[in-house]
Order: structure tokens, then C-alpha cells, then sequence
């Protein structure tokens, strides 16, 4: 129930630019980390190639490259950038720490990623 639910800020930290609508859809946990992608939506150049409703409409997913990390023995975030290695994720399968690094694995997407899911698309033969 709601009465049971509460929130306990561990970390804070502060983005170097403004994202809208910034989410994480699936942090991964190792032992020392918790690490997590940030995603975030953009404005579209242009209308879909197929018609779609909502936010996605006008909306996507914007590739980029901002990564948090919260060291979980003393509870601090901070934000990290992959370089030019700029995407989006569907999903982490796993993380792991080795020899010091913290190794994730994701699926990695295209700004057009949720496009592809309108029932046109998914219809259509793919323009491999």
C-alpha cells in the first residue's frame, strides 16, 4: 500500500545539461556501484514515417552519452560520459566489477527506437 512506501535520498548530483524527460529504465547494482544510463527525449526534426500518438509523436529518444554512478559505500553520484560512444539503451543485462573497472553490458538502440514499435511499423517489412 502507499502508507508502507517511502523515499530515502542516497545521492544527488547535478546533470551538466538539461534533459527532458530524463529517466533510467534499468539500473544495474554490483556490489561497490550503482550504475545507470540516462536517457532522455528530444524534440523530432519530423513527423514519423508512421502515425503514432502521444509524446512519440513529437518526441524520441535522444542518443547520448551521460552515465550516473552512485559509489554505494559513500553514498556520492556523479555523472560520467562514455566519450563519443553516444546511444541509447534498452537494457543492461548484466554488470560486473573486474580489476577495478565496472563492466556493463547493455543493448544498445537508435533514436528511432520507439517508432519501431507503432503497429505500422511492426506491419511492415524492415528496411534492413
Amino acid at each position: 500500500t502507499a502508507a508502507g512506501l517511502d523515499l530515502q535520498v542516497v545521492g544527488h548530483t547535478r546533470l551538466p545539461r538539461q534533459l527532458l524527460l530524463q529517466h533510467s529504465p534499468c539500473p544495474c547494482v554490483t556490489p561497490k556501484f550503482v550504475i545507470a544510463k540516462l536517457e532522455s527525449l528530444w524534440l523530432r526534426d519530423a513527423c514519423p514515417a508512421f502515425p503514432v500518438g502521444g509524446l512519440i509523436n513529437v518526441l524520441q529518444m535522444q542518443e547520448d552519452n551521460l552515465w550516473l554512478v552512485l559509489d554505494r559505500s559513500t553514498n556520492t553520484s556523479r555523472i560520467m560520459s562514455s566519450g563519443e560512444m553516444s546511444f541509447i539503451h534498452s537494457h543492461m543485462w548484466n554488470c560486473h566489477e573486474k580489476a577495478g573497472s565496472v563492466v556493463v553490458d547493455a543493448v544498445a538502440v537508435t533514436g528511432s527506437y520507439l517508432t519501431a514499435h507503432a503497429v505500422e511499423a511492426l506491419q511492415s517489412t524492415p528496411a534492413w
